[in-house]
């Protein structure tokens, strides 16, 4: 297990190194990304899960997908496309019979039909946008991220090791890890220097390559946004949820930098989907009764997060660099709360919802078509308008495109992933990890209302990993009962 770690790590080590490589020497990204592809066909053919683990590990390490990309090729795409491919070649079987084993295998998974529905819609979608004379480049482009859900087809037919949880529980752990490292060094750094620092070439790199947004609020307050923070929202439920035989290594330690990085995030909708998912949990223990685990669900809950707004303050009075004379960091939460109809970015959302509403009402049932665009008022001048073709109110987005038929196909499919980890027959000691699992859906519908993350690789791969830890928590529970049956 400690060579995989050390394989893991060695992987994100060298995409931060080949991502500052090409922000250096743009010429360097094609070798780069011709390097990756190689690795992942390896993995890929190797085992299957190592493929998807490098395909997650992408999404946690490269947040918004541009940490490394030559033109409109994305490193997230060729590791989507290589390991579709090779595991087309090695694991889709050519006989007759063999197809008809996984077709059964996939129809039993529960999730077949809403997926099937789903991409017939988006099919619809796509084809309407193109009807409608837009761009061919605009509407992929709006559709892309959608071709993610086509990850659920090898995840619920491939035959996984019995070792495969504890592996994806373990490469999970380490890949959060660094999110939460990164994360906090990049607070610690923005939070010291003299602003603005808007010409330094850290800023320009993490600008560029799509990797955070550093937002300063003046007096040394600074806002740290990843967009791969969704993980980060979703693993503090899981975390608290974690019966003691499934808490990973350093599991304190984690949670702690876990609840820290949510706060620096700033995202109130990120806020809400936790404080959604967590009271869902709250309720669930309370009508099954069990309240000592309530008790301890919510002292867990409770100080970590106090203990990670520490661990934010001892790194934002570390003596070094400027920082003498600045506001309290309290000021950065009530800021941000407080703001949130007067903020440019809050004030934009609101504005849009009866733009976005409008258009839904013109073609309610199939929708626009993907690439559809809709006039919105510039959030810094209202006098100047500017054409869009993708909008932050999630569900909005995929009903303005795809129609209420889109809509309910996805719920559909969230509902029997909900539904397929709710069978689980776990021991009751464990049940915790069943219910904090979905709880997370929960928490990721919550957010997807205000930020969107479901019609992107995002939302889409938490949902993949989401399902894929259900399957590999039956199996486990599989191996376990034909021990001891």
């Amino acid at each position: 297990m400690k060579r995989k770690i050390l394989t893991a790590i060695s992987l994100i080590v060298l995409l931060e190194a080949t991502s500052l490589l090409a922000f250096f020497h743009a010429q360097s990204q094609l070798y780069s990304l011709g390097l990756f592809a190689v690795i992942a066909a390896v993995l890929t053919y190797k085992k299957l899960e190592y493929g998807l683990f490098l395909i997650f590990g992408e999404l946690i390490v490269s947040s918004f997908g541009r940490m490394l990309s030559y033109e409109s090729l994305s490193l997230r795409m060729l590791l989507f496309f290589v390991v579709l491919f090779v595991w087309s070649i090695k694991h889709v079987p050519t006989s007759t019979n063999g197809r008809k084993e996984l077709s059964r295998t996939f129809n039993k998974s529960g999730i077949s039909s809403p997926l099937f529905v789903l991409m017939i819609i988006l099919a619809i979608a796509f084809q309407h946008g193109a009807f409608a004379d837009r761009s061919f480049m605009s509407i992929f482009n709006d559709a892309n991220g959608y071709l993610f859900l086509l990850l659920f087809i090898p995840v619920a037919t491939m035959k996984l090791a019995r070792n495969a949880l504890s592996q994806l529980i373990t490469f999970t752990s380490v890949v959060l890890s660094w999110l939460v490292v990164k994360s906090l060094i990049i607070f610690t750094y923005f939070t010291h220097v003299s602003q603005p620092f808007f010409d330094s070439w850290f800023y320009i790199w993490l600008r560029d390559m799509r990797v955070a947004e550093i937002t300063p609020y003046g007096d040394g307050l600074v806002r740290v946004f990843l967009q791969s923070h969704i993980f980060v929202a979703l693993a503090f439920i899981i975390l608290i949820s974690l019966p003691s035989k499934y808490r990973p290594k350093h599991f304190t330690k984690l949670l702690l930098g876990v609840s820290a990085v949510v706060l620096l995030s700033l995202s109130r909708s990120m806020w809400l989907g936790v404080g959604v998912g967590c009271l869902v949990l709250v309720m669930w223990l309370l009508i099954k009764k069990r309240f000592g685990l309530v008790k301890r669900v919510g002292v867990i809950g409770i100080s970590s997060v106090l203990l990670g707004f520490v661990v934010l303050h001892a790194l934002y009075i570390l003596p070094f660099g400027e920082y003498q004379d600045r506001a309290p960091l309290h000021t950065l939460f009530t800021q941000r709360i407080q703001a949130i109809d007067s903020e440019v970015a809050a004030a934009s959302r609101w504005e849009q919802l009866p733009i976005l509403w409008s258009a839904v009402k013109e073609k309610p049932v199939m929708g626009h078509g993907f690439a559809k665009s809709l006039e919105i008022k510039n959030p810094h001048d209202a006098a100047i308008s500017e054409d869009r073709i993708a909008f932050e109110w999630g569900w909005l987005d995929l009903w303005i495109k795809a129609g209420l038929l889109g809509v309910l196909a996805y719920v559909w499919l969230i509902y029997n992933i909900i539904r397929k980890i709710y069978q689980l027959q776990l021991p009751k000691r464990n049940c915790q990890i069943k219910r904090g699992l979905i709880c997370t859906v929960f928490a990721l519908i919550i957010i997807n209302i205000f930020t969107p993350y479901t019609n992107h690789p995002l939302g889409i791969g938490a949902l993949v990993m989401i399902f894929l830890s259900s399957i590999l928590l039956r199996d486990s529970l599989q191996d376990a009962s034909s021990k001891f049956g």
